[in-house]
Order: structure tokens, then C-alpha cells, then sequence
């Protein structure tokens, strides 16, 4: 079944990426630890039924890791999307929350992966994610501290 939503048009609002100097060995076996952090932000284009939803994005070393991650970054896309039937809010919003951030984050897993291809550590394909968590975690703990 398609989807009433469709990703208009996407932008990337910002990358930097640096990267990490690893031994051969690391370089060689792949090993990748990495910590993690992301935020969603969604704004209405008035008066039409279009969004525009911004992700960003960090990847970082974890500070009590003995082991690097390989490559520093930080990534903002900012993608526009159009409702082509009238949905009620609430499924709007879990469309644009969900299948809007997968689609953001798939389209910045081709760009690093393009990027990094060429770069001192190797082609590094950004790791699957399930947003449904990480939403739901990002946003009890939200919740959590304006109460």
C-alpha cells in the first residue's frame, strides 16, 4: 500500500566528519564502536500540507572506550515532505516521525558511506537503527525531564 506521504525534496544542512587515526589491525578487522545521539524537529509549511523535517545526527567515540570510533560525524539533513490525502494528526505525525527519520537516515547512509569510501578508514556504512526505540527512549526521557 503507498503511502500518503512523499518525500518532496532533501537538503543536507550541515556534515562534518573527521577522521579518527587507527592502528592497521582496527583498520583491518572493521571493529567499530561508536556512541550515538540524535534530534527530530518537525516545522509546517503554511499554508499547505507540507513539512519539513530536520535530523541530525552524531557519531562519536565513547569516552571510557579504549577503541575509537573510526570517524567522527555529524550530519544534519533536512527533507520535505507532502501529505497527498488528508490523514488526521495523529498518523501525520507518526508518519513523518517514523518513516520520515528512516528515510532521512537511509539517505545519510549513502552519503557517508560515498564520503568515507575514499577516506583514511575505509567505506563506513552507517549501522541499521530501530527508530521506534529510539524515538520512544528519546522521547520518555524528554518527559522525563520536564517533570
Amino acid at each position: 500500500m503507498p503511502s500518503p506521504m512523499l518525500l518532496e525534496d532533501f537538503i543536507i544542512d550541515n556534515i562534518e566528519l573527521k577522521s579518527n587515526i587507527l592502528p592497521e589491525t582496527r583498520r583491518k578487522k572493521k571493529e567499530i564502536n561508536y556512541g550515538f545521539d540524535f534530534d527530530i524537529g518537525i516545522n509546517k509549511i503554511k499554508p499547505f500540507e507540507k513539512y519539513i523535517l530536520k535530523l541530525s545526527l552524531r557519531f562519536f567515540s565513547p569516552e571510557k572506550s579504549a577503541s575509537k570510533c573510526p570517524y567522527i560525524l555529524n550530519i544534519t539533513l533536512l527533507g520535505r515532505f507532502v501529505f497527498l490525502e488528508k490523514i488526521n494528526k495523529m498518523d501525520r505525525d507518526n508518519l513523518l516521525l517514523l518513516n520520515g527519520t528512516s528515510i532521512l537516515y537511509g539517505i545519510a547512509r549513502g552519503i557517508v558511506s560515498q564520503i568515507t569510501a575514499n577516506s583514511r578508514n575505509g567505506k563506513w556504512i552507517l549501522p541499521t537503527l530501530n527508530f521506534i526505540e529510539l524515538i520512544k527512549e528519546k522521547f520518555s526521557k524528554e518527559t522525563d525531564k520536564k517533570q
